[in-house]
């Protein structure tokens, strides 16, 4: 790995801060019109305006068994005993009405072992699936080149890793068990219900497409408002990952406002579009229920007619009708399951074709030359160059250059002139689209990626170190076994290790998220020292002291200088007093080479370079008189002697407070410090385990959810109709029980007997349309809209932090972001199924006694 991998905080969420859009710059009508605008005639934005209808009307997913794809041999075997228990437990319901007593305590048995075994399969088999998709597709991410990530979301990134994930396993573990038992139960209602009375059972089912079509349509539009939301919910996990990685940037520039509303702007499309897919689940499940009823009516009514006219005894038209029933029962859970297994095939969709792309770039490929001697001579022969993010700006044209091994070759010019993407070149990170990079005689793609980049090291404007301890961060890239020692030695070359041996706990120092613990010039010397352990022959050096202050500069400078000896080197210079000695000075303007040669051999030219020269040296004069600077030993020194000072400021204070605690408390107990001082760190240590085990009361959600207040009225009223339906269901069907063992009683007018039972069914039918649907719909809505509420509240509240909050091993970058993604769905889980089920349950617990 190599230290051009690291971005610039500051540089790169100030970057962010300029391209922040307004309120109304999502909207896709206007990103079509713009379109349209840069269109060149009228056919390329007619094809524009069909491109973007054809994106959105697609909804891509993955059919259900390659969501199984990364199964072991061994948790197929589990996945097919588990789908055939599943089945099996769904269809011991329907055949239950032929045989009963003792062999109800069989079946009953059966059905727990078989549950049970199920089950356990499922959910194993689910979490190692899904463990070994994060990690495949954590790999995959790390494995793509560098124009995938061009045009990616950091943190959409992450948001899928933590919250996409968790769907698909929603959708491969117990729900799609519940699903496979659903349909194993309602199969079987329709077989036994076939074979004891064929007449009966088609009737009904000439009601069944309905209900099919309605769970098909349920399932496009769940998945395809799913996919909508979770892309929403990418967007702005990738603003909080963008203000957590440059909070220090965010608060010096009082950001807070402005990407509160950001991320406000990318919630409130997932609220939207969360709203929706309630509706549809709120209409579609009630347009269920109402057909599952209607069903009941005509089939009552026409059983009753079949028993009277002798085609049928009441005990068949019983099996038949109570087996339709049973197996239409499951339909019940067939929505939150088929639910969960659709969100799960259009979660599993993006993270499935990132793992399956193979990039242009691949270090993962084990092909490609590897050779024993390696010189390190590199040219660049008509190389031209394009972004493929900006393929209408051309960076580098027709670049030709030879840097024989062991020179020292400095890239001097403008911003935007092509330095950097030079550099880019060499560790291949793109390739040129025209010409190309020669390295010993070879073409750059000619060598294995990975060989090659082990090959090269790498210092930038602003290093990456990672949130481990110094040592740890050191050994990143070095594909060898190093001791003690040698670390050591490439500390000392670097001139880090007299700062390292004074902190407290040395090379095993944690040096925080991105290495804010420590100055940038610090950072700047490890990441020096980690290029010298690694000893690799190219060392590229991008703007590695323009970001330092003038000391941290001299002792850097001299750090590089050590680093550069016996090696191909390659300097981005900002500033030209650091490259003086360099063998060869490469002035580039515009991506084109201007001028080349020594700094004397230029200056004498009297171009571009001198021209640099001149305007460095004038503003060098502008800031102030220049004084002499101290060598490198002398700065050495007195970084030592300030780290001294700020332990001895320190201890001073300690020992204050220790001894004005000591007096105190000996008055009242005559116990020592040391004790006072243990006993608070473990009570700190407890208060933070009871805070973490606390639960919020739920009081306390009901106050904030004031909003949505009838909401919830109008839910729990939706809930309370739901609960009720079948224990009058249950009422009505007592009476036609008692009709098919006595069909030959007479009923006076048109609604009564069966007619008025047919009815009664069909009025429940209505009313289940009304309580489950206006119940979904009102949690649902009131769900999101909480949802999208508490999200920007934990999102500012985390902004209002001070920055040793952010320093700490649990509120690292990955915790907090999935703190948002993961914390917030749960709430939203309990507000839209737990709240309702239990209003549910409480109502038919009452209404049935």
């Amino acid at each position: 790995m190599t230290e051009s991998l690291g971005t610039s905080d500051s540089s790169s969420t100030i970057q962010s801060y300029d391209r922040l859009p307004k309120q109304n710059e999502f909207s896709e009508d206007k990103l079509v019109m713009e379109e349209i605008t840069d269109a060149k005639d009228g056919s390329q934005a007619d094809q524009k305006i069909k491109e973007k209808k054809e994106k959105k009307k697609k909804q891509p997913t993955v059919p259900v068994y390659k969501m199984f794809r990364f199964a072991t041999n061994l948790e197929r075997l589990m996945i097919f005993t588990a789908i055939i228990f599943s089945t099996a437990i769904g269809a011991m319901m329907p055949v239950s009405i032929i045989v009963f007593v003792l062999i109800y305590v069989y079946m009953g048995t059966g059905v727990l072992i078989a549950a049970y075994i199920a089950q356990c399969f499922w959910v194993l088999t689910g979490e190692n699936q899904v463990r070994r998709i994060r990690g495949m597709y954590v790999h995959a991410i790390l494995r793509q080149d560098m124009s995938w990530f061009d045009k990616a979301e950091e943190g959409s990134l992450t948001t899928r890793l933590a919250a996409d994930t968790q769907l698909v396993q929603d959708g491969i573990s117990e729900k799609f068990g519940l699903l496979v038992t659903c349909i194993g139960q309602f199969t079987a209602g329709i077989v036994i219900a076939f074979v004891k009375g064929w007449r009966l059972a088609v009737v009904i089912l000439a009601v069944l497409p309905v209900m099919v079509g309605t769970g098909s349509a349920m399932g496009y539009f769940i998945t395809k408002y799913t996919l909508k939301a979770q892309g929403s919910y990418a967007g702005a996990g990738s603003v909080a990952e963008q203000v957590f990685s440059g909070i220090r940037t965010a608060y010096s520039f009082s950001l807070q406002n402005r990407f509160s509303k950001l991320y406000d702007e990318r919630l409130e499309k997932a609220m939207k579009t969360g709203i929706m897919r309630g509706r549809v689940l709120g209409v579609g499940f009630g347009t269920v229920m109402f057909t599952l009823f209607c069903t009941y009516a005509i089939s009552f009514w026409y059983g009753t007619k079949l028993t009277r006219e002798r085609v049928m005894d009441g005990s068949d038209v019983s099996v038949v009708y109570f087996a339709m029933i049973i197996g239409a029962m499951s339909l019940l859970q067939l929505p939150p399951n088929l639910s969960a297994v659709s969100s799960g095939c259009g979660a599993a969709y993006k993270i499935y074709a990132t793992i399956d792309r193979v990039p242009e770039i691949d270090s993962d490929n084990s092909e490609g030359l590897r050779p024993d001697k390696f010189n390190a001579e590199i040219e660049f022969k008509n190389v031209m160059f394009k972004y493929p993010t900006r393929p209408d700006i051309t960076i580098l044209k027709n670049l030709n250059l030879k840097i024989r091994p062991g020179m020292t070759v400095a890239f001097v010019g403008p911003s935007g002139s092509g330095k950097s993407t030079s550099v880019q070149l060499i560790q291949r990170f793109y390739d040129p689209i025209q010409g190309s990079v020669i390295l010993d005689g070879h073409d750059l793609c000619d060598y294995n990626v990975s060989w090659l980049r082990n090959k090269i090291g790498v210092v930038s404007q602003e290093p990456v170190l990672f949130n481990m301890s110094i040592k740890q961060n050191l050994l990143m890239g070095v594909g060898k076994q190093v001791s003690n020692e040698e670390i050591v030695n490439a500390c000392k070359k670097a001139n880090c290790h007299s700062f390292i041996s004074q902190l407290t706990d040395g090379y095993e120092t944690l040096v925080g998220e991105h290495g804010g613990m420590l100055s940038g010039g610090q950072k700047q010397r490890i990441a020096i020292a980690r290029a010298i352990l690694k000893n690799p022959p190219i060392l590229l050096l991008d703007e590695a002291t323009s970001a330092l202050d003038t000391q941290s500069e001299r002792l850097v400078q001299a750090a590089l200088d050590a680093a550069s000896a016996d090696r191909t080197t390659i300097v981005i210079a900002h500033r030209l007093s650091t490259i003086r000695n360099a063998d060869l000075i490469v002035v580039m303007q515009q991506g084109d080479l201007v001028e080349q040669g020594t700094h004397n051999e230029l200056l004498a030219m009297g171009g571009a370079y001198a021209d640099l020269v001149r305007k460095q040296e004038i503003a060098t004069k502008q800031v102030g008189t220049v004084v002499e600077e101290p060598n490198s030993e002398e700065l050495l020194k007195r970084e030592e002697m300030e780290i001294v000072r700020e332990k001895l400021r320190a201890t001073e204070e300690l020992t204050d407070e220790k001894e004005m605690v000591d007096h105190l408390f000996k008055i009242t107990t005559g116990a020592s410090s040391v004790d006072i001082y243990m006993n608070k760190l473990l009570k700190e240590k407890e208060d933070r385990k009871n805070i973490n085990k606390k639960s919020i009361p739920m009081g306390k959600v009901l106050k904030q959810m004031r909003s949505e207040w009838h909401l919830l009225a109008t839910g729990i009223f939706g809930a309370a109709i739901a609960g009720a339906v079948f224990p009058c269901y249950a009422l009505v069907s007592s009476r036609v029980v008692s009709q098919l063992v006595s069909p030959t009683i007479e009923y006076p007018g048109p609604m009564s007997g069966t007619n008025l039972d047919a009815f009664l069914f069909f009025v429940i039918g209505v009313c289940a349309f009304i309580g489950f649907g206006t119940q979904v719909i009102s949690f649902e809505t009131a769900g999101e809209r909480y949802t999208k509420r508490l999200r920007g509240d934990i999102f500012r509240a985390l902004m209002k932090q001070e920055i040793g909050f952010y320093d700490q091993d649990n509120n690292s970058l990955g915790a907090l972001t999935s703190k948002l993604a993961i914390d917030s769905k749960n709430v939203n889980e309990l507000i839209t199924k737990t709240w309702g089920d239990i209003t549910q349950l409480v109502v038919t617990a009452i209404t049935g006694k």
